[in-house]
């Protein structure tokens, strides 16, 4: 009987004990259970993934964001408005944006390069959270871990769009203008001023006032925009790159063509008999050529001078065979150039005779009432 009731006070005791040790390792288990969660909390808050994922996730929606609008508006973009360029950078990061992480200088900061189809255009930065602790804390207790705890925070961004700038450069007459997005270039923009024309390299030591160009350059554009070119008389000009800058100047009028082509039709039957030797007294085809020539100019000095040397000619006969007035340009102020061929024959004592092609360009002044010969080019 004593037996009995020593075993049932030993079972009731064992599963007393037993009921006690189960709920202290149940909360054992709780606690750890509970500390654990804690620590995956805290170290999943101190991984940065999570953090830059919802910026760039951000970002995309809304590409146009408070900082970039920003950066936007303090851009050099003279020719184009804000919006424009917000429509440039919207267009242009339409594509999907990654990011990559770069090199920091500080451990507690990451910095992290925003990239859209190849192209970087900005930074973000995170930061540890200087408030917390960066060991894990359980129950009052600090435990040093080989790795931060600390949460990564959004810290700043930073946006670059110069890489999207492009530039311009134009060169023109210097009576043209250029218009950029509806826009004017101004003198401000004119990196070189008195250019020569190629086509009158010839005559600018001869002639005051002839056209000269200026160059043109704007180099902060975003995107890609086109100049618009416009003459002297505001119409819409497109320069001939296979063309020399003859284009630039203006066709003589008829009747200014065909009172050339008077002039030097005579000028050139005098001119070259003249300089054929056909004369035996050389100052009689002076004479004859003088009428054509402006006094105490170039070619008037030249054909005197040559008089000497023409007595020694021996020709005998000379013949204009043909002529023509191929061009002609108007350089300002009553000058023009005009380019002249003529075919000739001469016979001299022991050469017999010889047929010749001449191609002038000759410089004339027209004061209104006559033309005058200034010099041979």
């Amino acid at each position: 009987m004593k037996n009995s009731k020593k075993k049932k006070i030993g079972s009731l005791f064992y599963w007393l004990f037993l009921l006690l040790y189960s709920a202290a390792l149940i909360g054992i288990c709780v606690i750890a259970l509970k500390v654990a969660w804690n620590f995956a909390e805290k170290y999943e808050l101190s991984m940065p993934d999570d953090i830059i994922s919802s910026y760039v996730d951000g970002l995309q929606g809304n590409i146009l964001d408070g900082a970039v609008m920003d950066t936007i508006k303090a851009m050099p973009h003279a020719f184009q408005s804000d919006e424009e360029v917000a429509q440039i950078v919207t267009d242009m990061f339409s594509g999907r944006i990654e990011y990559a992480e770069g090199e920091s200088e500080s451990p507690d900061i990451k910095v992290y390069y925003l990239i859209c189809d190849g192209y970087s255009f900005g930074k973000v930065y995170l930061m540890k959270d200087q408030s917390k602790s960066p060991y894990f804390s359980a129950y009052g207790y600090e435990i040093k871990l080989p790795y931060d705890l600390r949460p990564w925070l959004f810290y700043k961004e930073e946006f670059d769009f110069s890489g999207l700038y492009s530039g311009i450069e134009v060169t023109v007459p210097n009576n043209y203008h250029v218009m950029l997005n509806g826009r004017q270039f101004t003198s401000d923009y004119i990196v070189e001023d008195n250019i020569k024309m190629d086509c009158l390299s010839d005559y600018y030591d001869i002639c005051a006032g002839l056209p000269v160009k200026v160059k043109y350059r704007y180099e902060n554009i975003i995107g890609k925009l086109e100049p618009v070119i416009y003459d002297e008389a505001g119409d819409v000009y497109t320069i001939d790159t296979t063309r020399d800058d003859s284009q630039f100047l203006k066709p003589c009028a008829p009747e200014k063509l065909a009172r050339l082509d008077e002039f030097c039709g005579q000028f050139s039957q005098n001119y070259l008999r003249y300089i054929s030797g056909v004369y035996g007294e050389p100052s009689v085809g002076y004479y004859n050529l003088q009428p054509y020539l402006l006094a105490g100019s170039d070619l008037d000095e030249r054909m005197i001078n040559n008089q000497d040397g023409l007595g020694w000619a021996h020709t005998s006969s000379f013949n204009l065979d043909s002529y023509s007035l191929t061009n002609a340009i108007e350089l300002g102020d009553g000058f023009f150039v005009c380019y002249i061929t003529a075919d000739s024959t001469t016979y001299t004592t022991g050469k017999g005779e010889q047929k010749t092609t001449s191609n002038l360009k000759l410089l004339v002044l027209d004061d209104g009432n006559s033309i005058k010969a200034v010099s041979m080019i």
